[in-house]
């Protein structure tokens, strides 16, 4: 399936760069700008139930920042097609759900996004411009509003943190979750390490209005199936702390910490206890998980000079 998805990608970008090759002078690019929020949906914080890694998890206490930029070049008069570049933080925290299995599980996570993708555009709204000053001239019309569904293919980075106070040293920083084999990666032979990079597919809804003849600003949301399930860092079952040797070694110990932070986990007597232990769930590998973007956009049309017309000149486009 990720060959499949790796070379439809592959091809999807030999596609752009060659329409854009032959047909330049033809049409209007946009340049685009973005600044939003990111919303996490995964195994861990989320809604006041047993999570669902879609948008009725969604946890806005989690948001975070995100910034893209992309390029488009409009193939036709309601196609388009855009590549892009995203940053953003995602963000899981069970003390934020009043699950109370999510809550006594009591893992957090944050991770930097950095995702490459190129979307296909269907303009099912389109904006048109009739005389400057809006004047009322018979066949003119001035339709300032667009609106687009989009779906495409990329790829994109991720590297799984939490943050932990050593109360020895008063010290608080970020450790990389990869590094200390949280669900036994790396030691028990049928668990692999997980890698930092996989493939998503993003798809949404877009709206602009073009304020003048170049300008325009918009609102786009897009959603990101992945193909991974360890954006969190979470996805399999408890394993037994001794796997991590003594925890009189520090990294050992951080270990056993990252792996099973429950305020139960030593304590027999509470009902929550046998739910942390060796064996049981601590994630759901049938499940990936997904993230998605809600962005704030400004786009800019460039190629105003004279030669540069649209291949689609019976609607003056801005």
């Amino acid at each position: 399936m990720k060959k499949v998805l790796f070379t439809f990608s592959f091809l999807l970008l030999l596609v752009s760069v060659s329409l854009q090759a032959q047909t330049r002078k033809l049409r209007k690019d946009e340049i685009v700008f973005g600044i939003g929020g990111t919303g996490f949906m995964g195994e861990l914080g989320g809604a006041n139930k047993i999570g669902s890694n879609g948008p009725r998890d969604f946890d806005f206490k989690s948001v975070r920042p995100s910034f893209d930029f992309g390029y488009r070049y409009r193939i036709s008069d309601r196609w388009a097609i855009k590549t892009s570049g995203f940053y953003g933080i995602v963000y899981g925290n069970d003390k934020f759900t009043k699950e109370k299995f999510r809550n006594n599980r009591n893992l957090n996570f944050r991770s930097h996004i950095g995702e490459l993708s190129t979307q296909l555009d269907f303009f099912f709204m389109t904006n048109q411009t009739g005389q400057r000053y809006k004047l009322k001239v018979h066949g003119q019309k001035n339709i300032r509003f667009s609106g687009y569904l989009f779906a495409g293919i990329g790829g994109f980075y991720f590297n799984p943190q939490t943050k932990f106070t050593n109360k020895l040293e008063g010290t608080t920083k970020w450790y990389n979750l990869k590094d200390y084999s949280t669900e036994g990666q790396g030691i028990i032979p049928t668990r692999k390490k997980y890698k930092n990079f996989a493939l998503c597919i993003p798809f949404g809804v877009g709206f602009s209005y073009g304020w003048s003849k170049y300008w325009s600003v918009g609102l786009e949301y897009g959603f990101r199936k992945t193909f991974t399930d360890y954006i969190d860092d979470c996805s399999t079952t408890y394993v037994d702390k001794r796997i991590y040797g003594s925890n009189s070694d520090f990294n050992s110990y951080l270990s056993q910490e990252f792996s099973n932070p429950s305020p139960t986990k030593d304590d027999i007597d509470n009902p929550l206890y046998a739910s942390t232990q060796a064996g049981q769930q601590r994630g759901d590998p049938k499940k990936k998980d997904a993230y998605m973007f809600i962005m704030c956009n400004i786009s800019y049309k460039i190629h105003t000079n004279k030669k540069f017309y649209p291949i689609f000149p019976k609607k003056k486009k801005y």
